[in-house]
Order: C-alpha cells, then sequence, then structure tokens
C-alpha cells in the first residue's frame, strides 16, 4: 500500500456537522481591525474563511455576511491567508439564524 493510500484509509472526517461549499463575500472583525473575506465552506458548529490579509488572526473574531448577518467565534487554526472559526453560539442557533436569514444555505444541526 502506497503512503497516500495508507493515509486515506486512516484519515476519518470527525466533523458533528456537515460541512456546505459555500463562496459568500463577508468581513472579518476582532483584534480592532476588520478586513474583507470569503467563506470557503460553512457548517453549523463553524467556518473555513479565505482572508484578505494573511497576517496572523485575533483570537476572537465575528464574521458577517449580506446573507445572514454576523455570527461570533474564534480562530481555531490557520494556514497562510485561510483560518477555520468555530463558532461561540450553539450549533442550533447557528443554524436557525442561517436559514431565518438564507434558506437556501439551509445547515444541519
Amino acid at each position: 500500500m502506497t503512503k497516500t493510500a495508507a493515509k486515506s484509509t486512516c484519515w476519518k472526517d470527525r466533523r458533528t456537522y456537515p460541512r456546505r461549499h459555500v463562496v459568500l463575500k463577508g468581513r472579518l472583525r476582532g483584534g480592532g481591525g476588520e478586513q474583507d473575506c470569503v467563506l470557503l465552506d460553512l457548517s453549523a458548529s463553524g467556518a473555513m474563511v479565505r482572508l484578505s490579509d494573511p497576517a496572523p488572526s485575533p483570537a476572537h473574531v465575528a464574521v458577517s455576511t449580506e446573507h445572514f448577518g454576523e455570527l461570533a467565534g474564534r480562530v481555531v487554526w490557520q494556514m497562510h491567508n485561510v483560518v477555520g472559526l468555530r463558532f461561540a453560539d450553539r450549533p442550533q442557533e447557528v443554524a436557525r439564524t442561517v436559514a431565518a436569514a438564507a434558506p437556501h444555505l439551509r445547515l444541519a444541526s
């Protein structure tokens, strides 16, 4: 078995909530600053976001889009100009917020 095959059979997606691949323009606010961003995927518990500035992001942030407003959270990982966010609200609340504002983005909770 090749290394790649071994990795793919050993790796398991441990996400509790399924991700929806999206491309949504938004703003990331935190640490006294704000910058443009693009949400790349979204779930009831978090999001993957590409930032306009690859500088280190503050731990506590809020991401907003015209589609569902603002969601507070924290940065749980960063690689160059892409960050992973975990939302502060309960997943059920996030799913309701997103569904009410943007039904086409319905999230499982």
